[in-house]
């Protein structure tokens, strides 16, 4: 389990979660924080070693806080496309059991449907577009 501060850390995930940090907020690419630490593993070939049992930690925090691993960033991709060949990818596996309007958000992604936000309750703008749903323009 890495010190604290040196990414992917536990505890300080742990912190943050417990001070309020959102756990499925997101980047300017429309990562999550799950998306973050499953594809930053990816990028240090030589440091994976030494990165797996961290990395497990930091993903088991962010899905025991509800992290969405059906959350599709800008280039579709999701935890689980990012897990695929790391060590966490049996935990993002495991973790998948979509939530009912997870799926309908998913079937309106595949039908690269769009929405018009003065037609749907604000409070869904943000979800929607977690699962790559996003607003007409």
């Amino acid at each position: 389990m890495g010190r604290p501060g040196q990414f992917p850390c536990t505890r300080t995930t742990r912190l943050l979660l417990e001070c309020g940090a959102v756990v499925d907020a997101v980047d300017d690419r429309h990562r999550t924080p799950l998306h973050i630490a499953l594809i930053s593993y990816q990028m240090v070939p030589d440091e994976r070693a030494q990165w797996s049992e961290s990395l497990c930690g930091v993903v088991c925090e962010l899905l025991g806080r509800g992290a969405h691993v059906d959350a599709t960033d800008y280039s579709g991709v999701t935890p689980l496309i990012a897990a695929i060949g790391g060590p966490a990818e049996t935990l993002i596996r495991s973790a998948i059991n979509p939530r009912l309007k997870c799926l309908a958000a998913a079937a309106l992604a595949d039908a690269t449907a769009v929405f018009r936000p003065a037609e749907v309750p604000r409070d869904l703008h943000a979800f929607l577009a977690m699962h790559g749903v996003h607003p007409a323009k």
